[in-house]
């Protein structure tokens, strides 16, 4: 009986450390478009005229439209990585590659061209079959089981080494048929701005398993939010 009510506890837990993790613009958005939606959607007898009508939802739209938060541009130290070296210490600061910055930068020659046929910009073939982004926020009593069970499966289905080296791409943002079954894998942890040791576990952890080079630790300066910090990885992955 015990455990069954602390599940409701455990859920709220859950919840709180949740919203406290969550930027308050968000959290303010969500609350505002959730009684919107409620008045809306509901609709009870009392409810004023003019949120019955048919512009309800469009307005909806448009508000959250306008009031959803823009992501800030990533600080230079974002785009930068940790990881182990043979030697068993720590890496300096190293650039992470950016598919995405190269793809705007071709979006936005193309824009300024007038040719009748716009280019939609190149994404370089991948350096490794399968990347793994890790979103950590204070993760130092969990991420180690993940990081073992993600490694055994990894290991064996991909090869820590990938079998081609990297092409030249293609246009229109289409991956060559070379990046398919190259083989290797990475792991990027997203620091999500953690106060734990949950960065020194992950570096200890690809110091023992010889993960040099393919498990990469980037640390964002403030939170993002789970969601956040995955768009923010997956820009940077190989």
């Amino acid at each position: 009986m015990a455990s069954i009510l602390e599940i409701p506890l455990r859920v709220l837990g859950t919840v709180l450390e949740t919203a406290k993790a969550t930027p308050l613009p968000i959290l303010l958005l969500v609350l505002f478009t959730t009684a919107l939606s409620t008045f809306a959607f509901v609709r009870p007898p009392q409810l004023p005229p003019f949120l019955s009508t048919k512009l309800t939802k469009p307005l909806i739209y448009v508000l959250v439209f306008l009031l959803a938060p823009t992501p800030r541009a990533p600080y230079a130290s974002e785009k930068t990585y940790i990881t182990t070296t043979p030697s068993g210490s720590t890496s300096s600061p190293k650039p992470l590659p950016c598919w995405h910055d190269g793809w705007l930068a071709h979006r936005h020659e193309a824009a300024a061209q007038k040719a009748e046929k716009k280019h939609t910009g190149t994404i370089d073939d991948a350096e490794v079959e399968v990347s793994v982004v890790i979103p950590a926020y204070n993760e130092e009593e969990r991420i180690i089981i993940m990081l073992e069970e993600a490694v055994a499966f990894l290991d064996s289905e991909y090869g820590r080494s990938p079998s081609k080296s990297k092409g030249k791409g293609k246009a229109n943002g289409i991956r060559a048929e070379s990046g398919k079954g190259i083989g290797g894998y990475e792991i990027l942890i997203v620091n999500d701005g953690s106060k734990d040791r949950t960065v020194d576990i992950c570096l200890d952890f690809a110091k023992t398993n010889g993960l040099h080079d393919i498990l990469r630790v980037c640390t964002l300066k403030e939170n993002r939010g789970k969601g956040g910090a995955v768009t923010h990885g997956f820009r940077h992955v190989r």
